[in-house]
Parts: structure tokens; C-alpha cells; sequence
């Protein structure tokens, strides 16, 4: 009956007729679990949340699978680890005063070969030391110090 109403409508029909005929031998192969077993199954979370690794082992302390607030380590923000004291990178790379080129582009490598950042080709031509050209990566900034 099936067959016979797909030949009559069309190739889209028979699609679905195809898809159809072989989500239920898919189903079948399942062990005859219905769409309803098969597509909708209740997830629960656990009572307690686990304290060990796969392995057993517990380390109370690990903050490496957690952001660490809370721990009793004194962290209120996530980023209180590395912002806390002291000057911050953008503080440090403002006190670095502008380069003086003699070409009108600069190739700034931002450290040394693996360490630093891949090659920014900066145009420096009509800069100054008032309003230098910045390295997007790293922050360095030049200006132009050749004869116009």
C-alpha cells in the first residue's frame, strides 16, 4: 500500500518512504526498541559529585580540574592569580619606549624564533615618536626615523 502511493506522488515521497522503511530496520536491529526508547532517555546527574580519578586516587587539594575559587586559597576572581601584584604586561610594554627605524617597514618577530609571534610587517613611514605604529601581537611600537 506504501509502495504504491510513493510511485504516485513522486521521487520526493519515495525519499521518504525510503528514510522511513529504514529508520524502522534500524530500530529492528536495535533489538526492537521503540523510537521512544531509542531517541528520548532520561539523563540523571549523580547524588554527589566524585572526588577521585578514574583511577581512585583522591587529591583534595587538585584545583587543575576546577577554576579554584572557593578552595580556601584566597582566589576571588579568575584572574586574581596572575593580576594581583605587581605591573601587568600592558604596564611593562609601555614602559619599553619606541624604536627608531630607518626603513619605511618594519618586520617585528616579537621575541626570539619559537618564542615569539609570527612576523607583522608594519608600515612606518610618517609616524612619529608622538604617534608610533604598534605591533598588533606584542604591543612593541616604532616610528620612522629616516630622511622624508
Amino acid at each position: 500500500m506504501m509502495q504504491r502511493w510513493a510511485k504516485a506522488l513522486g521521487p520526493v515521497s519515495r525519499l521518504a518512504w525510503q528514510t522511513e522503511s529504514m529508520v524502522e530496520s534500524a530500530l529492528k536491529a536495535l533489538g526492537g526498541y521503540g523510537p521512544s526508547r531509542v531517541f528520548s532517555s532520561a539523563v540523571t546527574a549523580p547524588a554527589t559529585i566524585p572526588t577521585t580519578n578514574s583511577q581512585g586516587a583522591a587529591f583534595p587539594d587538585d584545583l587543575r580540574s576546577t577554576s579554584g575559587l572557593g578552595k580556601g586559597d584566597s582566589l576571588g576572581t579568575h584572574t586574581s592569580k596572575w593580576l594581583s601584584e605587581g605591573e601587568g604586561p600592558m604596564e611593562m610594554i609601555a614602559r619599553v619606549p619606541p624604536i627608531a627605524v630607518k626603513e619605511k617597514v618594519v618586520a617585528c618577530r616579537g621575541g626570539q624564533f619559537s618564542l615569539g609571534h609570527p612576523v607583522e610587517f608594519i608600515k612606518v613611514y610618517g609616524t612619529t615618536e608622538a604617534e608610533p605604529a604598534v605591533c598588533k601581537y606584542c604591543g612593541l611600537r616604532y616610528h620612522y626615523d629616516g630622511d622624508h
